[in-house]
Formats: structure tokens, sequence, C-alpha cells
């Protein structure tokens, strides 16, 4: 199994790179698989306005946006991070 991300019942988004995340856990909100959430930059952008629609803290969003490049495969994403009050 490839890596996965989940969202935690405190709001922060966490990575396991070896997946294994255990969805019947009542700290687990929803689980991302890695391979179908990053197969673009742009599937990879909309998982991550996904995350702000869950409320996610946006200094969180803007790491992982930075963390993959997105602003350099992208550059109008962070036009749209600016827009909804994110600081890049």
């Amino acid at each position: 199994m490839l890596g996965q991300y989940y969202l935690h019942e405190n709001g922060k988004v966490i990575y396991k790179p070896h997946g294994g995340v255990q969805m019947d856990s009542p700290f687990v909100r929803k689980v991302w698989e890695a391979s179908i959430i990053g197969k673009n930059p742009a599937s990879f952008s909309l998982w991550l306005l996904e995350l702000y629609n869950l409320k996610v803290d946006g200094s969180r969003i803007v790491e992982l946006a930075n963390h993959n490049n997105l602003f350099e495969y992208i550059p109008e994403l962070k036009d749209e991070f600016i827009r909804l009050g994110m600081e890049v």
C-alpha cells in the first residue's frame, strides 16, 4: 500500500508514508490515498481546496502546496489561496 493522508479529529492533516491508517479509529475523520490525490498538480490542488472546505488550518494547506511545488505548476493557485485568506 502506498501513502495515505488522513484528517485527524483534531483538524490536523497527517501523512503516513506507508499507509495503514486505521479507518475505523474514532480519531480519523477522513482518509485519502496519496496515489489518487497526487496523480497530478491539478488533482492535488483540488484536494487542498477540499481541505480548506473541511476547515483545515490554512498554514498546513500552504505547507502542503509548498512541499509539492504547486505554485510553480499552478501559479494562479497562490492567488486563490490569498483570496481565501491564507498567508502564502
